[in-house]
């Protein structure tokens, strides 16, 4: 017997409310979802009926069907990676899809004769009253996002992000600043030097996870969220350098010291430590500094030889805390 029939052949679960199969299918890949269409005349629209869609396509065979969500307004929860030569058609469809949104997280990868192209998200994207969670990866921001919305984004998540300037990157941490309780940059491309803040441009901010970032961005960051609890960091290397760009290596101590390591801070965990001047100073202010933190955590380079980690342990353990700090060393 079948699984789902009783004994004289019903099929229970075609039986049940269009919205109890709408809940199942919404725990499926997309895909899979919609292959129920070929079940039985009762599957055919099921799938139509999904607000939560989560697409993986590498050869953009999945375009045409993307077409079709452009007039979609009902859709709550949108995840789609994607390769593609047609750009502008993924473009489209996201600043579409956006409109009552909670979550979206978009990975687009667009190829054309000359290599990489570039796809640039423009103000739709970042203008809505109901997006909750934003991530992004290997998109590009356009220099017209001069005024963006979200008032509600809680959680947001920039992976190889490429902004057309660094205004355009602060606009967007502007937007996004009151209500943000996490938030994930890694590997961002930009050319203009950052500006300093010093009003609290993150008040709801708890974790930060900053992967592949200038010293200078991790100084402005702790001093403009007072209540951050877990920070994570790796530092920007020298391969990383654009032509004419100053050494990344330059921590420098903040005169002031920021609200949350006095405050807030209980974890921090820096990876990549090879015991640089700049590195030395960012983990003995963190130390000296923070007055409830829990655990500072040190993750060296793979290759690191033994004998030299332990001694950079021992000069690590041998510095002056200001809390019961665990050190973490590997």
């Amino acid at each position: 017997m079948a699984e789902g029939e009783e004994e004289d052949g019903e099929d229970r679960i075609s039986s049940l409310s269009d919205d109890l199969l709408v809940r199942i299918l919404s725990n499926l890949h997309t895909r899979e979802s919609v292959s129920t269409c070929v079940l039985s005349k009762r599957w055919v629209h099921v799938f139509k009926a999904l607000t939560c869609l989560r697409l993986d396509d590498e050869n953009g065979s999945l375009l045409d069907a993307l077409d079709e969500m452009r007039h979609r307004t009902d859709l709550t929860s949108f995840d789609l990676s994607i390769f593609t030569r047609r750009s502008g058609d993924i473009v489209t469809v996201a600043e579409k899809a956006v409109r009552n949104i909670v979550r979206l997280n978009l990975s687009l990868n667009s190829l054309s004769i000359y290599g990489i192209l570039n796809m640039y998200l423009t103000r739709p994207v970042f203008n809505s009253r109901t997006l909750v969670e934003l991530k992004l990866h290997r998109v590009c921001i356009a220099e017209t996002l001069s005024v963006a919305s979200l008032p509600s984004l809680k959680v947001l998540s920039l992976s190889r992000v490429q902004f057309d300037t660094k205004s355009v990157f602060l606009s967007l941490l502007s937007a996004v600043s009151r209500v943000l309780e996490e938030l994930r940059i890694s590997s961002p491309t930009f050319s203009a030097p950052i500006c300093d803040r010093e009003a609290d441009l993150f008040p709801c901010l708890r974790g930060a996870f900053l992967h592949k970032l200038p010293w200078e961005m991790l100084v402005l960051f702790i001093s403009v969220s007072h209540l951050l609890t877990t920070l994570e960091f790796t530092p920007m290397d020298s391969r990383q350098m654009e032509e004419g760009e100053e050494n990344v290596d330059n921590w420098i101590n903040p005169i002031i010291v920021p609200v949350c390591l006095t405050n807030q801070l209980k974890s921090c965990l820096l990876h990549g430590y090879k015991s640089t001047t700049c590195q030395d100073r960012f983990v003995r202010y963190v130390m000296l500094n923070s007055n409830i933190l829990k655990t500072i955590s040190i993750k060296c380079l793979p290759s690191t030889d033994t004998t030299v980690k332990y001694r950079w342990l021992k000069k690590l353990a041998s510095w002056r805390r200001s809390s019961t700090t665990s050190l973490l060393f590997d």
